[in-house]
């Protein structure tokens, strides 16, 4: 983990953190929305899950 933070630099490091943060809340929402209690579930769970299953389905 330490040469990833030294690579990426502060602000990568805190992009990458303001990311984490910002997807549980996102994929919540949006799977709470949509009712798909797993969803919401694995969102809070797993790390990015909910930023990246929320651009999936807007991708599709």
């Amino acid at each position: 983990m330490r040469d990833l933070m030294e690579r990426l630099g502060s602000f990568g490091a805190c992009v990458l953190v303001l990311g984490y943060i910002a997807s549980a809340p996102l994929g919540m929402i949006f799977w709470g929305a949509k009712g798909w209690l797993l969803g919401v579930v694995l969102s809070l769970i797993l790390p990015w899950f909910g930023a990246v299953s929320v651009l999936v389905q807007i991708v599709r």
